[in-house]
């Protein structure tokens, strides 16, 4: 049975995929194929649902800048993988603290610049970059590892934080979750079924796609912002 509040974990969406397949002891299609089917839909709900409300992607980091360095490796920092930074933070004599925002995707753009909000910590307005940087070689398999690049250097260590929208989940292990409400997991149960169940070139059948189209409809309904107020940064784990 699937969490009541969302954000199950692998095992427990496998468990509700197998049921739904009537397949609970695995005979029928492997763990490592209904593994594959549910990363593909988890991913496919994923961004359906930040597609209708972007703010339900924002997270933040805290993390400590050091003094006298030019720039930062931030691939722990951001293990959740990062579609877009929202803001940088800097929350080391008050909270919150001077700001520098960007607004670029940076799976498409692989170095920009930070734009300062608010300097009144600094009186010479230090630049900070994101960017990405080529990581192992061609007889390897290659990433793009994220840097945060300060200049000039801080005189003093800083406390930071990091506001940015994170990738979809990776289902690699059984206790990673979904980060998705139970309307969404509802879908992705549906999904990873219809992959199991029929050949990419096979048309779904009607009792399957019209469930399909229900689960899609409640996410709607769940997930679209609130057109009204101030826009306000929402977190994952509010």
């Amino acid at each position: 049975m699937l969490n009541q509040n969302g954000n199950s974990t692998r095992a427990l969406l496998i468990t509700e995929i197998k049921n739904q397949l009537n397949d609970p002891n695995g005979e029928m299609w492997s763990a490592a194929d209904l593994q594959r089917y549910l990363q593909r839909a988890v991913t496919t709900w994923y961004n359906k649902m930040i597609r209708l409300n972007s703010e339900l992607a924002n997270r933040y980091e805290d993390f400590t800048f050091a003094a006298s360095t030019s720039r930062m490796d931030m691939t722990s920092t951001l293990a959740n993988g990062i579609r877009k930074v929202i803001m940088l933070e800097d929350r080391t004599n008050q909270q919150p603290g001077p700001c520098w925002v960007a607004a670029e995707d940076v799976r498409d753009l692989y170095r920009y610049s930070l734009n300062v909000v608010d300097s009144v910590l600094y009186g010479n307005n230090p630049k900070f970059v994101f960017y990405f940087e080529q990581a192992g070689t061609l007889a390897a398999a290659q990433t793009l590892k994220p840097y945060l690049e300060v200049s000039p250097q801080l005189t003093s260590a800083r406390s930071m934080r990091i506001h940015y929208q994170c990738e979809a989940p990776s289902m690699s292990v059984d206790a990673a979750t979904s980060a998705l409400p139970p309307e969404a997991e509802e879908a992705v149960v549906l999904q990873a079924c219809i992959l199991a169940k029929f050949q990419e070139d096979e048309s779904v059948p009607q009792a399957w796609q019209a469930a399909l189209d229900v689960a899609e409809r409640h996410l709607r309904e769940t997930v679209r912002p609130i057109m009204r107020g101030p826009k306000r940064i929402r977190y994952l784990d509010d």
